[in-house]
């Protein structure tokens, strides 16, 4: 994380934290402490799911009683009732039948959120991040975006102290983020902040924005912090681009307006180990900067993360995807979009497009000189030398070991041969694997079976494969149901 693990608010703003820990897509608990009060949020990649506070008044059950959905004697029986069994006060609600299903799911994330909320009123206390594995399985969560949380936060806030706290000196010159993570978050900015986005120029510092702006200053410095706070801006810095148009241009997501092709995401992911730079964005070679970028752009804001919320069974398969769709694109524009990284990766590129030429050649070549091994080995076969042909086969298998007919003749050679029987057993098993339906693998193997006096065994696997040729004479014969010798003719001239 670019913010220390434990540190004082003062230091480190609540929503620079959060923030902060959105863009790392960090999993754990963020525990707040301010004299006698601790809340806990519970983290999972990046987004805030759950939350619990010691504070009396965050109790679901207070809560309820404030909004008037339940009485004082269904309060009062709740709480006794959770002091005698310890189950969660919304369990114990559902159960007495005060409110429904439906009614809790609704409410425990109002409790979530309003733990959240007052957080951000707080001047003073203590931060601790605990990365790691959440220490229990949520079944009601939060389904909301870091972003939406924090303008939310900063816009209940009327403490001018916060604000300033929370923002750079007012002589700096704030512009827009070109993070795609950031400024395709899924948030709801309102007219207000927008107008104070549009004076995000790359020149006007934080006072001249407050001076040109029709907004009260104080609103327009909550605004300003807003943007900051869900990294939208950031200080200019020498030789920083805005990147105005692109985002003007292309705006923040909103899941609840964009659907979600499910199928598009799965396709993309299934194609991402086999696609280099160029194909993942979808660019030609010589493509221009800008093309490269607008290309970048349009598929960030596809592939954002933030687009997983509005999906249910699917979406932490579909988060994840999104995640490594996200990090794949980045990396491949990263490249791209640099003049040395880029020479650098198509110079890699046709190194190994030569590698993998020269290795097919190789492999035509190994596979030509098998079938002249081959060759050998079968005119060694019919001539009764089954010695040379086993050397011959033997060569022809290691240079094309995915042939099932030189595996298959293989085996036959060398059931021939004084103790290998077994080996050749082994050839023609990875014959009939890689071709179970043809007949003339099991008719080898079978006949090794008979060598090695395994009758029924033999049987067993000519019977497999009349399955696959009902009408051939060699198996028909064996099983006496023609006249004839056995094998007769298997390896007469006329087989390929």
């Amino acid at each position: 994380m670019n913010i220390p693990l434990k540190e004082n608010i003062k230091k480190f703003s609540l929503p620079y934290i959060i923030n902060s820990v959105r863009e790392e897509n960090t999993t754990g608990m963020l525990r707040l402490t301010n004299q006698n009060i601790k809340k806990d949020l519970f983290i999972k990649g990046g987004y805030i799911i759950f939350a619990t506070s010691n504070r009396d008044e965050e109790r679901l059950g207070d809560i309820l009683l404030k909004l008037g959905k339940i009485n004082k004697e269904q309060y009062d029986i709740s709480v006794r009732l959770l002091k005698e069994t310890g189950k969660r006060q919304g369990q114990i609600l559902l159960e007495q039948r005060f409110i429904s299903a439906k009614e809790l799911l609704a409410f425990v994330r109002h409790q979530i959120k309003e733990i959240i909320m007052e957080l951000f009123s707080w001047e003073k206390g203590e931060y601790e991040f605990i990365p790691g594995e959440l220490p229990m399985e949520e079944v009601i969560t939060l389904d909301i975006s870091t972003g939406n949380i924090i303008i939310e936060g900063i816009k209940k806030i009327n403490n001018l102290t916060i604000i300033r706290a929370g923002l750079p000196p007012v002589d700096s010159i704030p512009v827009l983020s070109s993070n795609p993570l950031n400024i395709f978050q899924d948030v709801k900015l309102d007219s207000d902040v927008e107008k104070i986005l549009l004076l995000v120029n790359g020149k006007n510092r934080i006072k001249d924005i407050c001076s040109i702006s029709s907004q009260p200053e104080f609103d327009s410095l909550k605004n300003l912090y807003l943007l900051y706070s869900t990294g939208f801006i950031l200080n200019k810095t020498e030789g920083v681009k805005t990147g105005k148009e692109e985002v003007i241009e292309q705006g923040p997501i909103k899941t609840s307006e964009e659907s979600v092709d499910v199928e598009k995401i799965n396709n993309a992911f299934s194609l991402l180990k086999e696609q280099n730079n160029y194909e993942i964005l979808g660019v030609k070679e010589n493509a221009t900067e800008a093309e490269t970028k607008k290309a970048y752009f349009r598929l960030a804001k596809e592939y954002h993360p933030d687009r997983h919320l509005n999906l249910k069974e699917e979406s932490v398969d579909i988060k994840n995807k999104l995640e490594a769709l996200f990090a794949r694109i980045t990396e491949a524009y990263n490249i791209l979009i640099d003049e040395e990284k880029k020479r650098e990766y198509d110079m890699s590129l046709a190194a190994r497009f030569i590698k993998h030429r020269e290795k097919k050649e190789s492999k035509e070549d190994d596979i030509n000189k098998a079938k002249a091994q081959f060759i050998i080995g079968k005119k060694n076969m019919d001539k009764g030398n089954f010695w040379g042909a086993a050397d011959a086969l033997r060569w022809a298998v290691r240079l094309d070991p995915s042939n099932a007919r030189y595996l298959s003749y293989f085996g036959n050679a060398l059931s021939h041969m004084p103790r290998r029987l077994h080996e050749a057993e082994e050839n023609c098993k990875k014959a009939i694997k890689i071709e179970p339906t043809n007949p003339e693998h099991y008719i080898n193997l079978a006949m090794i079976y008979k060598k090695a006096g395994l009758e029924a065994k033999a049987t067993a696997l000519l019977e497999e494969a009349l399955k696959w040729d009902p009408d051939n004479e060699i198996i028909l014969t064996e099983l006496g149901r023609r006249k004839g010798g056995f094998f007769k003719g298997l390896f007469s001239s006329d087989k390929k």
